[in-house]
C-alpha cells in the first residue's frame, strides 16, 4: 500500500470509530431511562455510572483525531512489513 492510502485507510477507521463513540454517547443521554434499567437489571450497576462513560465518549470522540507526531517504538518494521 501507498502511504496515501494508509493514511486513508487510518483516517477512515478513526473517523468510524470516533462516530460510533459520539453515537453510544448520544444514546446514554437522550435514552437514559432505558440505558438505567440495562445496567440495573443485566449488569447489576448502580445508575450513577451512567454518566462518567457518556461523558469519557464524548472527550474521546473530541480529541480522537488530534495526531502527535511521535516515533514509532516500532522503528520503520512495519513500514517496511507492508
Amino acid at each position: 500500500m501507498s502511504g496515501k492510502s494508509v493514511k486513508i485507510a487510518y483516517w477512515a477507521a478513526t473517523g468510524l470509530v470516533a462516530l460510533v463513540y459520539l453515537g453510544r454517547a448520544t444514546f446514554y443521554i437522550t435514552a437514559h431511562d432505558m440505558v438505567a434499567g440495562m445496567y440495573e437489571g443485566v449488569l447489576t450497576f448502580p445508575t450513577y455510572i451512567i454518566w462518567p462513560p457518556a461523558i469519557l465518549k464524548i472527550v474521546s470522540f473530541l480529541t480522537q483525531n488530534r495526531v502527535r507526531e511521535k516515533k514509532s517504538p516500532y522503528g520503520d518494521l512495519l513500514n517496511r512489513a507492508a
